[in-house]
C-alpha cells in the first residue's frame, strides 16, 4: 500500500478559507499517511492568506505547500468565461497535465470545500484498472442534463473528487480534448 498522498487543490483568494478547513480535515484524518504533497493551483491567493495556509502544514509536521500558478481559462480560450457559482479558479484542474510537474503519476483532486472524515488511504490505492480517472457519478436530474445540451441518460461525474492517472491524462491529451 502507497502512503505517499499526491492531493491538489484550485483556489483563489476567496476560497482561501474554505481551502483551510479541508487541509485541516485533510491532515486530520490521515495520520496514517507517511506524506502528504499538496499543491495548490493558485488563482492569486494573497501572501497573508498563503501563510495562513502554510501554518496549516506546518501545525500538522507536514511537506511545504506547492503553490503552482494557475492558468487562466480566459486566456486559454481567448474569450470571457464566466460562472453561475463558484469562481474561475474551478477551471485550473483541466489544466493538471500541463502545470503540474512531470514525476506525479497519480494525483487526488479536491475541491475546496470538500471535508474529510476518514483517511484517504483506500481511496488513494484504488485499483484503477487502466482507466484515466476515477469518480462518482452524480446524482443530477435528467431535466439538469437536457439544461446543459446532455442526453437525459448522459453519465455525469461529480468533479469535486478526481483520482488522476496524470500519464494517462496525458497520453489521452485529455487537457487539449477539454480545451
Amino acid at each position: 500500500m502507497d502512503k505517499k498522498l499526491q492531493i491538489v487543490y484550485a483556489a483563489d483568494d476567496q476560497f482561501a478559507e474554505i481551502l483551510g478547513v479541508s487541509l485541516t480535515s485533510l491532515y486530520e484524518n490521515n495520520k496514517n499517511m507517511e506524506e502528504i504533497h499538496v499543491y495548490i493551483l493558485d488563482s492569486n491567493i494573497t501572501v497573508e492568506k498563503k501563510k495562513k495556509l502554510e501554518s496549516i502544514s506546518e501545525v500538522y509536521k507536514r511537506n511545504s505547500i506547492i503553490w503552482v500558478p494557475s492558468k487562466d481559462i480566459s486566456k486559454e480560450l481567448q474569450m470571457d468565461v464566466s460562472v453561475d457559482r463558484g469562481s474561475l479558479s474551478q477551471y485550473a484542474r483541466l489544466f493538471i497535465s500541463s502545470v503540474l510537474p512531470d514525476n506525479l503519476n497519480r494525483i487526488l483532486y479536491l475541491d475546496c470545500d470538500i471535508i474529510l472524515n476518514q483517511s484517504l488511504e483506500e481511496l488513494w490505492n484504488i485499483d484503477m484498472q487502466g482507466k484515466t480517472l476515477a469518480a462518482l457519478k452524480d446524482a443530477f436530474s435528467s431535466w439538469y442534463r437536457m439544461n446543459i445540451d446532455l442526453k437525459p441518460k448522459d453519465i455525469m461525474f461529480n468533479s469535486g473528487v478526481m483520482l488522476i492517472d496524470v500519464n494517462r491524462w496525458k497520453e489521452q491529451k485529455v487537457e487539449a480534448k477539454l480545451l
